[in-house]
C-alpha cells in the first residue's frame, strides 16, 4: 500500500519539545466543557517539528543502530506531513489553523493565552525510571499558556503499526491512518464533552460509546485485519471459533481501507495506554497495556472498544496485549 511509515526512536522522543507530562498516563485531562468552548474560539497552532543537531549527535553515537539518525530525520519529515494531512482533513473544532515550528512555539508556550496547540509527543515520566523508559505516542491538545510540566488539556493515543520487543532501543512505525484515527477520535471525545457538559477522558468515553451501541453494528460490516497484527497462535479458524461476524485478513491493507473510507468495512486500532510491571526474581519486567478500538471506515465512528481485564498475567513480553489474541475475539463476540 502507498502508506508513509515513520520511525520513532525512544531516545530522541524524550528530548523533543513539550514532553514533560504525567508518567502514569492515568487519563487525567485538564480541560472541561467550559474550557473547551473557550479553546474553540482560538486559533489552532499545529507543531511542525524541526531537526535537532544535539539529538542527531547523540543518536550518531549509537553503534547498535547505525540508521538511527536517518530514522530520526524520516520521523521529522513524515510526522509533519501526516499530522498536517490529518488536521487539514478532519479537524473542524477550530476554524482558524496555522502551522508553527517547534522553535516558534517555544516562544509562545507559557507566555501567550491567545492560541491552542496540537502536537505529536512521546510521553514518559518519573515512575518509569525504576523499570524502563517507555514512550507512549499521543496527540496533545493544549492551551498556549499551559506548559509541558502541567497535565494536558486533552490528548489522544496514537496507534503504532508495530512495537518492537524492546521499545527503548528499537523504532516504532506509524501510518497515515494512525494520525487520522487520533484526530477523529479526539475531536469526537471533545464534541461529546461539550454536548453532555461533562469532562470525560477518552478511555471512559470510548467504553461508554461502545456500551451504548451494545455492539449492534459490529457484525453488520466486514472486519478487516492485517495478518501482521495477529498473535502467533491466531489464524482465521481461531478467530471464527469465537467471532461470528464477517472478517477479511489482509497483508497490510487495513490502513489503506480506513484511509479510503471504504463503505461496509471496519478496522481495528491497537494502542498503548499505560504500563504494567511485575517482579521476577530480582528483576522488574515492564510491558505496555494496549487497548483496541474498532471503527467504521466510512464514517470514522467508534463501534467497539476493549480494555484488557485487570489482573491478567502479562508474562515477560514488552509487546504484551498489542497484537490480537484469541481472548480478544471472545470478548468482542460477547460485547464485553
Amino acid at each position: 500500500m502507498k502508506n508513509y511509515k515513520i520511525f520513532l526512536v525512544a531516545l530522541f522522543v524524550c528530548l523533543l519539545p513539550f514532553t514533560n507530562l504525567h508518567a502514569q498516563m492515568d487519563g487525567f485531562i485538564n480541560a472541561g466543557p467550559s474550557d473547551l468552548k473557550i479553546m474553540q474560539s482560538r486559533t489552532l497552532l499545529v507543531e511542525i517539528k524541526e531537526e535537532d543537531q544535539k539529538v542527531e549527535a547523540s543518536l550518531a553515537k549509537n553503534k547498535k543502530d547505525p540508521d538511527a539518525v536517518q530514522h530520526y530525520k524520516d520521523f521529522i519529515t513524515n510526522n509533519n506531513s501526516m499530522l498536517k494531512k490529518a488536521v487539514d482533513k478532519y479537524w473542524k473544532f477550530n476554524s482558524t489553523v496555522q502551522y508553527k515550528t517547534s522553535s516558534d512555539l517555544m516562544k509562545l508556550v507559557g507566555k501567550s493565552d491567545q492560541y491552542v496547540i496540537i502536537s505529536f509527543q512521546g510521553i514518559t515520566g518519573d515512575n518509569f525510571e525504576e523499570t524502563t523508559a517507555f514512550d507512549m505516542p499521543v496527540i496533545i491538545y493544549n492551551r498556549s499558556e499551559r506548559t509541558g510540566k502541567q497535565e494536558p488539556d486533552d490528548y489522544m493515543y496514537m496507534p503504532p503499526s508495530s512495537i518492537p520487543d524492546n521499545p527503548n532501543s528499537e523504532c516504532w512505525t506509524y501510518a497515515q491512518s494512525a494520525y487520522d484515527f487520533a484526530i477523529i477520535q479526539m475531536q469526537a471525545n471533545i464534541d461529546y464533552m461539550i454536548k453532555n457538559n461533562k469532562k470525560i477522558r477518552y478511555l471512559d468515553y470510548a467504553k461508554k460509546i461502545s456500551e451504548e451501541k451494545k455492539c449492534g453494528e459490529l457484525q453488520t460490516e466486514t472486519l478487516v485485519m492485517d495478518n501482521s497484527m495477529l498473535d502467533d497462535k491466531v489464524d482465521e479458524s481461531a478467530i471464527k471459533s469465537f467471532y461470528k461476524g464477517p472478517i477479511e485478513l489482509t497483508d497490510g491493507k487495513s490502513d489503506e481501507t480506513f484511509e479510503n473510507h471504504v463503505q461496509g468495512k471496519e478496522v481495528i486500532f491497537s494502542f498503548p495506554y499505560g504500563v504494567a510491571s511485575t517482579s521476577i526474581s530480582i528483576a522488574t519486567i515492564s510491558a505496555l497495556y494496549s487497548a483496541k478500538a474498532i471503527v467504521d471506515c466510512k464514517t470514522g465512528e467508534l463501534i467497539y472498544f476493549y480494555l484488557p481485564p485487570s489482573g491478567m498475567n502479562m508474562g515477560t513480553a514488552t509487546t504484551w496485549q498489542f497484537k490480537l489474541r484469541k481472548y480478544f475475539f471472545y470478548y468482542m463476540q460477547k460485547c464485553k
